[in-house]
């Protein structure tokens, strides 16, 4: 298992956090009007499913600890930026700041480790 996200970790957690984002839009679009309309939702649970799946797969290679937040944070970007494409929901200044500090904590997580000095 590795401790940092690979190429192929990263674009894996990229997947993983669209299919989030796009599956929970989907079932909200599913769910509006009162009565479930049936396409939206079932594309909804089909596309979340698959990232569930990802995310399975993702934590199984790769640190808990680093593979996770990076999904969850890319997930809260993708989110706020499909809702104000998709719902039309708004994104404030004080959303936005805070869209940024998560791109900022996911990129320090993504960066790599720094090679330790010899002899610590």
């Amino acid at each position: 298992m590795s401790a940092g996200l690979s190429g192929r970790g990263l674009l894996l957690a990229v997947a993983t956090a669209a299919c989030s984002a796009v599956g929970i839009v989907m079932l909200k679009r599913g769910l509006e009007g009162g009565a479930i309309q049936w396409v939206p939702f079932a594309v909804g649970i089909i596309v979340y499913g698959v990232g569930i799946a990802l995310g399975i797969w993702l934590v199984g290679r790769y640190a808990v600890s680093v593979a996770y937040p990076i999904v969850v944070g890319l997930s809260l970007v993708y989110l706020a930026a499909v809702s104000a494409f998709a719902l039309g929901e708004t994104l404030t200044p004080l959303k936005l700041a805070g869209t940024a500090l998560i791109v900022v904590g996911v990129a320090v997580l993504t960066r790599p480790a720094a090679p330790s000095a010899p002899g610590s």
